[in-house]
């Protein structure tokens, strides 16, 4: 079986889309989305802190996901998905979740 990397993230974005424009002259809009980790036990909701992933959709993609969502919406993307990892001010280390959004839903 080939290797592939394929991600399909169901959530709520975080706060409204923002389209910005590359020095060449690429459109990209980055948004976020917070997925639930919540589960049940003994017939009781546990809950517990969401998975967040910052979203990249380029070019007319992220134009329409500008015009179409905000914050607060549901929303499916699937994309190519990578982490990044950086070091705080403090010296932490610090894991980011990231999705190149190829559809949006």
């Amino acid at each position: 079986m080939p290797n592939r990397n394929i991600a399909e993230v169901m959530g709520h974005i975080g706060k409204d889309p923002e389209t910005r424009v590359t020095k060449t002259g690429t459109s990209y809009t980055k948004f976020s989305i917070a997925t639930s980790n919540d589960y049940q036990k003994d017939g009781e909701w546990i809950k517990q802190p969401p998975t967040w992933w910052d979203c990249t959709a380029w070019k007319e993609l992220g134009e329409e996901v500008e015009h179409t969502f905000s914050k607060g919406d549901a929303v499916m993307v699937r994309g190519k998905a990578s982490a990044r990892s950086w070091e705080g001010k403090d010296g932490t280390i610090n894991t980011s979740l990231e999705i190149r959004v190829n559809e949006v839903y």
